[in-house]
């Protein structure tokens, strides 16, 4: 059975344009403080089943928050659900990850930390979790202040944070990046990437 977690934007339209972002503003269809988490899933990727709300951010993040982003993997070790997500509180000058977990994919899930403090670096972009053979647990993100480059940082056990600096790659790639995601195929790693245009179908690099 495949599982999608995703941002439920509300009913809304997109501007025009090649770009979802060609009019950023919060309450503007994209950047709506409604946003949840909802789990879709399916046998063959092909048909799709809507499982309901996974996690409802009204009444767990501050007032004005824009949830998107979500990415959830299971920890072996736990036993739990560990859902990261972005999240804004009236600009992008205020951008954060939150983690919340659950003992269902279908949750709910709830809070546990609200604002993830442990990374190397500042003004969270984009990320995407990726979990290794050995179940060990792996964050890929975006730091806008460094032009926009990706950085991989390990997981704490409990994958609610990272290992911070001990646990870092530094600053790897192109500047000027969006939407990492890793993944290992044999014994090679792979980072795929897209051309910041915020969710525009451009595609990964």
């Amino acid at each position: 059975l495949y599982l999608w977690f995703a941002a439920s934007y509300g009913n809304c339209e997109e501007p025009a344009g090649g770009s979802g972002c060609a009019d950023v503003a919060v309450g503007n269809c994209g950047f709506r403080t409604d946003h949840n988490v909802s789990l879709f899933s399916s046998p063959d990727l092909a048909t799709w089943t809507n499982e309901g709300v996974a996690f409802q951010a009204a009444g767990a993040l501050p007032a004005n928050s824009v949830l998107f982003a979500p990415k959830t993997v299971f920890n072996r070790k736990t036993g739990e659900w560990v859902l990261w997500f972005n999240y804004i509180v009236g600009s992008f000058d205020h951008s954060y990850y939150g983690v919340a977990s659950a003992h269902s994919p279908k949750g709910p899930f709830k809070l546990k930390v609200a604002q993830v403090q442990t990374l190397r670096y500042a003004d969270n972009g984009d990320q995407n979790i990726f979990v290794d053979k050995d179940g060990a647990g792996y964050l890929i993100y975006t730091t806008l202040s460094l032009g926009h480059r990706m950085s991989i940082e390990r997981l704490t056990p409990d994958f609610y944070g990272t290992e911070g600096s001990s646990g870092s790659s530094g600053v790897i790639g192109d500047t000027f990046v969006e939407a990492p995601s890793m993944f290992r195929r044999g014994d090679l790693y792979y980072v795929v990437f897209g051309t910041c245009c915020c969710y525009c179908g451009s595609g990964t690099e």
